[in-house]
């Protein structure tokens, strides 16, 4: 049923829209939660939410140590 809706360009194009931004507190977060649609794409790639909330943690650690280095 979906099938169409999920070409390589529009799988491209919904993953896209998936970015994290620095809050006030100079720490990154997603900016948007996830749609369904991002979601059900992810799960191909056996990625979840959780996976990419760690990963962003990952960026804060290393932009951390990064700063507290100079």
């Amino acid at each position: 049923k979906d099938r169409k809706n999920y070409t390589v360009p529009a799988m491209i194009k919904e993953l896209e829209k998936i970015e994290c931004s620095k809050t006030v507190n100079n720490i990154y977060e997603l900016r948007y939660a996830l749609t369904a649609r991002q979601k059900k794409i992810l799960k191909l790639f056996d990625i979840d939410e959780k996976y990419l909330r760690s990963e962003v943690k990952k960026i804060n650690k290393n932009m951390e140590e990064i700063f507290s280095e100079k």
